[in-house]
């Protein structure tokens, strides 16, 4: 070591500890990195011999409190992982729901009628609000009257008669 004067205090030049602590430690991905700002860093810093245990004892801490932070999160990755799975099949309910195939339900069949007059009223009325918002806009004046011609004479009968059938079927199943 060289000669000191008197008036210089006896110093020792230490590695810098932040960056070798930062280099072992790796910052896990729920850390943000203004934490990682907290901590100083010291480049080739003189630092007093008698506080130099004390970083080096204060660097193992954190490092192993860095460590068991780690762990921690290992597990309560573990735990919520197996709690997805418990939850499925606890709750099956949870998974993505699949109409029933129309061949295997057990509806009666006035429900099954009702349900198949009730899709092909709907059916009807979207094809003739089709065809009269296509015949307005290409200016076809006598499609136009035969649609109101059609839907005058046709559309309230089966409108009634698909009503009546659900009226119906609805009446028969709350009797069973």
């Amino acid at each position: 070591m060289p000669q000191q004067s008197q008036g210089e205090e006896s110093r020792v030049l230490l590695p810098s500890p932040g960056v070798a602590l930062m280099r072992h430690l790796s910052p896990q991905p729920t850390l943000s990195s203004s934490s990682q700002a907290d901590i100083p860093h010291y480049s080739e810093s003189v630092i007093a011999p008698e506080i130099a245990p004390a970083i080096a004892l204060l660097t193992s801490q954190i490092t192993t409190l860095r460590n068991q932070i780690t762990t921690l999160y290992t597990q309560i990755h573990e735990m919520q992982t197996r709690l997805k799975e418990l939850e499925a099949v606890a709750y099956p309910i949870n998974q993505r729901y699949r109409a029933p195939d129309p061949e295997n339900t057990i509806y009666s069949p006035i429900v099954k009628l009702s349900f198949k007059a009730m899709k092909l009223l709907f059916l009807f009325l979207a094809g003739l609000a089709i065809a009269y918002i296509l015949a307005g806009s290409l200016g076809a004046s006598q499609v136009i009257d035969g649609l109101q011609t059609l839907i005058s004479v046709w559309l309230m009968p089966l409108a009634a008669l698909v009503f009546c059938t659900i009226a119906a079927a609805a009446i028969i199943e709350s009797l069973k």
